[in-house]
């Protein structure tokens, strides 16, 4: 575990950064950053269901077999929200939905979360500068990458 330290409030309340301390264990999820600041989910519910498929998924294989009941529960939504989700997200091509039986009954979806393409990620980013643009009256502050050196830096004019 690891030592907390002891954090003067005012200076905090006087900064922009904001420090986050996990102590969970080892139980997590790995998300890409371009999933956090992505542009590409048209809502949160998409985006949450993407999250709760990758808690699901395999570490391996990438697959998982929750329902869609069960989906809708972890993502806070309704299984009709979850249904058009998993519509969108198939179409972005983000998961593959395979549907499974045993000859005699529909059993659940298998789904598998695809690795995120190049081309996607630059399409988030494309949309991510014209979203600022539109925001900011055509000044960029921000572009491709996060705010660490090895990110690619946050810039400002």
């Amino acid at each position: 575990m690891r030592k907390t330290e002891i954090v003067d409030l005012e200076n905090v309340r006087n900064s922009n950064a904001i420090e986050v301390e996990d102590q969970n264990e080892v139980n997590f999820v790995f998300l890409e950053h371009v999933v956090i600041d992505s542009l590409i989910f048209e809502d949160i519910y998409e985006k949450m269901v993407y999250i709760v498929l990758k808690r699901f998924a395999n570490f391996n294989s990438k697959q998982g077999f929750p329902s869609v009941k069960r989906l809708a529960q972890l993502s806070i939504c309704s299984e009709n929200k979850v249904r058009s989700s998993l519509k969108k997200l198939e179409a972005k091509k983000l998961i593959k939905v395979t549907m499974r039986n045993n000859g005699i009954t529909n059993l659940s979806n298998k789904y598998t979360v695809l690795k995120i393409t190049e081309e996607l990620k630059e399409l988030n980013y494309k949309n991510v500068e014209e979203k600022e643009k539109q925001s900011t009256g055509g000044v960029l502050h921000h572009v491709k990458g996060g705010t660490s050196p090895r990110e690619g830096g946050y810039f400002t004019t």
